[in-house]
Protein backbone atom coordinates (compact mmCIF):
# COMPACT_ATOMS: atom_id res chain seq x y z
CA UNK A 1 0.00 0.00 0.00
CA UNK A 2 2.42 2.19 0.55
CA UNK A 3 4.44 1.78 -3.10
CA UNK A 4 0.78 2.88 -4.31
CA UNK A 5 1.15 6.04 -2.24
CA UNK A 6 4.42 7.04 -3.12
CA UNK A 7 3.74 6.89 -6.72
CA UNK A 8 1.33 9.56 -6.53
CA UNK A 9 4.06 11.63 -4.43
CA UNK A 10 6.87 11.20 -7.40
CA UNK A 11 6.65 13.40 -10.23
CA UNK A 12 7.43 9.94 -12.37
CA UNK A 13 4.19 8.45 -10.64
CA UNK A 14 2.06 10.98 -12.02
CA UNK A 15 3.07 11.23 -15.44
CA UNK A 16 3.05 7.75 -15.67
CA UNK A 17 -0.70 7.73 -14.05
CA UNK A 18 -1.46 10.74 -16.62
CA UNK A 19 -0.57 8.81 -19.63
CA UNK A 20 -2.43 5.80 -18.40
CA UNK A 21 -5.62 7.74 -17.93
CA UNK A 22 -4.97 9.52 -21.52
CA UNK A 23 -4.78 6.05 -23.22
CA UNK A 24 -7.85 4.27 -21.04
CA UNK A 25 -9.72 8.08 -22.71
CA UNK A 26 -8.30 7.29 -25.89
CA UNK A 27 -9.27 3.65 -26.27
CA UNK A 28 -13.20 3.86 -25.07
CA UNK A 29 -13.71 6.70 -27.24
CA UNK A 30 -11.95 4.69 -30.47
CA UNK A 31 -14.58 1.59 -29.38
CA UNK A 32 -17.72 3.66 -28.30
CA UNK A 33 -16.91 5.74 -32.13
CA UNK A 34 -16.66 2.10 -33.80
CA UNK A 35 -20.16 1.15 -32.69
CA UNK A 36 -21.79 3.92 -33.31
CA UNK A 37 -21.11 3.30 -37.13
CA UNK A 38 -25.05 2.47 -37.95
CA UNK A 39 -24.30 -0.52 -40.26
CA UNK A 40 -25.96 -2.55 -43.21
CA UNK A 41 -28.48 -5.37 -41.84
CA UNK A 42 -26.81 -8.52 -43.15
CA UNK A 43 -30.28 -9.77 -43.53
CA UNK A 44 -30.62 -7.73 -46.78
CA UNK A 45 -28.34 -9.93 -48.59
CA UNK A 46 -31.77 -12.04 -49.37
CA UNK A 47 -32.48 -8.87 -51.65
CA UNK A 48 -29.73 -7.01 -52.53
CA UNK A 49 -26.60 -8.48 -53.65
CA UNK A 50 -24.53 -5.52 -53.68
CA UNK A 51 -24.38 -1.78 -53.66
CA UNK A 52 -22.18 1.24 -53.82
CA UNK A 53 -20.81 2.18 -50.62
CA UNK A 54 -17.54 3.15 -49.60
CA UNK A 55 -15.40 6.80 -51.03
CA UNK A 56 -16.41 6.93 -54.77
CA UNK A 57 -15.42 9.93 -57.42
CA UNK A 58 -17.86 13.04 -57.41
CA UNK A 59 -18.85 12.10 -60.66
CA UNK A 60 -20.05 8.63 -59.99
CA UNK A 61 -23.69 7.05 -60.61
CA UNK A 62 -25.39 5.02 -57.49
CA UNK A 63 -26.16 1.72 -58.12
CA UNK A 64 -28.40 -1.28 -56.22
CA UNK A 65 -27.88 -4.66 -57.32
CA UNK A 66 -30.64 -7.34 -55.94
CA UNK A 67 -29.98 -10.49 -55.64
CA UNK A 68 -32.72 -11.94 -58.05
CA UNK A 69 -33.95 -10.73 -61.16
CA UNK A 70 -37.49 -8.68 -60.96
CA UNK A 71 -40.75 -9.86 -62.71
CA UNK A 72 -41.29 -6.79 -64.63
CA UNK A 73 -41.20 -5.87 -68.10
CA UNK A 74 -38.59 -3.20 -68.17
CA UNK A 75 -35.96 -2.32 -71.28
CA UNK A 76 -32.55 -1.92 -70.65
CA UNK A 77 -31.74 1.83 -69.91
CA UNK A 78 -35.32 2.91 -68.74
CA UNK A 79 -35.82 5.47 -66.20
CA UNK A 80 -38.03 4.28 -62.99
CA UNK A 81 -41.27 5.77 -62.46
CA UNK A 82 -41.43 5.59 -58.81
CA UNK A 83 -38.35 7.51 -56.74
CA UNK A 84 -37.15 4.71 -55.32
CA UNK A 85 -33.89 6.71 -54.12
CA UNK A 86 -33.83 9.13 -51.47
CA UNK A 87 -30.33 10.99 -50.24
CA UNK A 88 -29.36 12.96 -47.11
CA UNK A 89 -28.33 15.92 -48.52
CA UNK A 90 -30.46 15.62 -50.83
CA UNK A 91 -29.18 14.74 -54.81
CA UNK A 92 -31.15 15.55 -58.11
CA UNK A 93 -31.42 13.01 -60.68
CA UNK A 94 -33.07 9.71 -62.07
CA UNK A 95 -32.97 6.13 -61.58
CA UNK A 96 -32.36 3.59 -64.19
CA UNK A 97 -32.73 0.08 -64.94
CA UNK A 98 -29.68 -1.29 -66.24
CA UNK A 99 -30.18 -4.45 -66.62
CA UNK A 100 -32.91 -7.36 -64.59
CA UNK A 101 -31.03 -7.18 -61.20
CA UNK A 102 -29.48 -3.60 -61.40
CA UNK A 103 -30.46 -0.14 -61.18
CA UNK A 104 -28.34 3.02 -61.33
CA UNK A 105 -29.15 6.91 -59.75
CA UNK A 106 -27.75 8.87 -61.98
CA UNK A 107 -27.14 12.23 -60.75
CA UNK A 108 -27.99 15.73 -62.31
CA UNK A 109 -24.39 17.07 -62.03
CA UNK A 110 -21.16 15.83 -60.17
CA UNK A 111 -21.45 15.42 -56.28
CA UNK A 112 -20.52 18.12 -53.76
CA UNK A 113 -16.69 16.66 -52.93
CA UNK A 114 -16.02 15.41 -49.40
CA UNK A 115 -19.36 15.05 -48.32
CA UNK A 116 -20.81 12.05 -46.71
CA UNK A 117 -24.01 11.06 -47.83
CA UNK A 118 -26.65 8.62 -46.42
CA UNK A 119 -29.21 6.34 -49.17
CA UNK A 120 -32.55 5.49 -49.15
CA UNK A 121 -33.73 2.91 -51.40
CA UNK A 122 -36.93 2.23 -51.39
CA UNK A 123 -37.17 -1.75 -52.05
CA UNK A 124 -40.85 -2.04 -51.42
CA UNK A 125 -41.69 -0.30 -54.74
CA UNK A 126 -39.31 -3.16 -56.57
CA UNK A 127 -40.03 -6.03 -54.78
CA UNK A 128 -42.22 -7.71 -52.18
CA UNK A 129 -40.72 -7.74 -49.18
CA UNK A 130 -41.39 -8.06 -45.26
CA UNK A 131 -42.02 -4.50 -43.21
CA UNK A 132 -38.54 -4.32 -41.97
CA UNK A 133 -37.03 -4.75 -45.59
CA UNK A 134 -38.82 -1.83 -47.15
CA UNK A 135 -35.88 0.69 -47.24
CA UNK A 136 -32.48 -0.11 -47.21
CA UNK A 137 -30.14 2.63 -45.75
CA UNK A 138 -26.80 2.80 -47.03
CA UNK A 139 -23.77 5.56 -46.78
CA UNK A 140 -21.08 6.53 -49.20
CA UNK A 141 -18.89 9.83 -49.77
CA UNK A 142 -17.55 11.24 -52.23
CA UNK A 143 -13.42 11.45 -52.61
CA UNK A 144 -11.69 14.77 -50.63
CA UNK A 145 -9.93 16.47 -53.64
CA UNK A 146 -6.36 16.98 -53.20
CA UNK A 147 -4.83 19.89 -54.31
CA UNK A 148 -0.98 19.99 -54.37
CA UNK A 149 1.35 22.68 -55.91
CA UNK A 150 3.84 22.07 -58.36
CA UNK A 151 7.41 23.09 -57.99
Amino acid sequence: MDTFYSLFRSRKGLISLGIFLVLAILVVFIVFRHRAKPGVDPEFSKYIESYTTGVISKGSTVKIRLASEVQVSHEQNAPLSDNVFSFSPSIKGKAYWIDARTIEFRPEGKLDPDKNYTGDFKLKKILDVDGKFEDFKFNFQTIKPDYTEAL
